[in-house]
């Protein structure tokens, strides 16, 4: 099966990377989706940065990591 993926990277207020595809949805990943998208929010979140995963709603999923930009 054909895998379709974009990929975005856009920089306004911080930097902002975006991932989205047409696979097999979540539900069908569930089991390796381990630990790893909660340490990865989590680290992300001590910089003040963000990871969300959304669904889409014809399969696959789109995952948006957001970064401050540097105020120093």
């Amino acid at each position: 099966r054909k895998l379709n993926l974009r990929v975005k990277a856009s920089f306004d207020a911080g930097f902002e990377i975006s991932v989205e595809d047409d696979g097999v949805g979540l539900e069908s990943a569930a089991p390796f989706a381990g630990h790893g998208v909660a340490l990865h929010s989590t680290l992300l979140a001590v910089i003040g940065g963000s990871l969300t995963i959304v669904p889409q709603p014809d399969g696959g999923a789109k995952v948006v990591i957001t970064l401050p930009s540097d105020q120093g």
